[in-house]
């Protein structure tokens, strides 16, 4: 296997290695062009999304939510963020597939993987990252404690919570010290 050093390397064809190791990375072939649409665009720096994902794919969004689970599940997709941008990394396929690539994600989108029992979808993933854009972290994760504690696991719960104290006027502090 590669070392992460030459994988990052420009001289690499990320795309070739992954058609070069299918058999030993032992995918569904619908994962398998993912992971090689993936790599198409992240070379092409093409921004990525599930919409994007689903042209390229002709698969519809619960597929290709599916199938970003099931990579990530098995370690060779690490879907993260940076400045705000959910970026979709493959860092994943040249590792021992472990639990530890979770730690690389941001605090916001590990919080609602942790708090969900799940790995969450590319969809729900640009969408908490929408609610911090909006909101900010804090009030973000605050809401996502408040539906907890009712057992409302869900994206759309917690953005309820946010648009309410949004109208109510309320600021982190404000919820920090009770007030709802």
């Amino acid at each position: 296997m590669l070392e992460r050093q030459e994988w990052n390397s420009p001289y690499i064809n990320r795309t070739y290695w992954i058609f070069d190791h299918l058999q030993e990375l032992k995918v569904t072939s619908n994962e398998a062009l993912l992971l090689l649409v993936i790599s198409y665009l992240n070379d092409h720096q093409i921004p990525i999304g599930v919409e994007t994902l689903m042209k390229y794919c002709h698969l519809d969004d619960m597929e290709v939510d599916d199938l970003i689970a099931s990579l990530s599940d098995k370690g060779y997709l690490i879907v993260d963020t940076f400045n705000n941008q959910v970026r979709f990394r493959l860092d994943g396929l040249i590792e021992i597939p472990t639990n530890e690539t979770a730690f690389l994600k941001q605090p916001v989108i590990q919080e609602f993987e942790q708090e969900f029992k799940k790995t969450l979808s590319g969809s729900q993933m640009d969408k908490i990252l929408q609610l911090t854009s909006i909101f900010g972290e804090r009030m973000v994760l605050r809401a996502l404690d408040e539906a907890s504690a009712y057992e409302k696991r869900s994206i759309e719960y917690v953005e309820n919570i946010l648009i309410s104290w949004k109208n109510r006027n309320l600021t982190i502090e404000d919820i920090e010290k009770g007030r709802r």
